[in-house]
């Protein structure tokens, strides 16, 4: 992202719209690939995924945190 980190992302997202459902994609970022994802999840990120994933993945996911919010 030219101007921002996906983790500063995050953080603006969710403090301007705390209903905001975020996944979180990563295959490495600065501090490793888990890292990363498990601070975007303290971020908000309400789920994510760790490259390499297939399309299949995705949508899951996709579907899964859609399901959750309807709830």
């Amino acid at each position: 992202m030219p101007n921002q980190e996906g983790l500063e992302t995050i953080r603006e997202m969710v403090s301007r719209n705390p209903a905001v459902k975020i996944i979180a994609v990563s295959g490495s970022g600065r501090d490793g690939g888990m890292d990363y994802l498990r601070i975007a999840e303290a971020f908000g990120a309400v789920s994510t995924l760790q490259k390499p994933f297939g399309p299949e993945d995705l949508l899951r996911l996709v579907r899964q945190t859609q399901a959750a919010a309807a709830q």
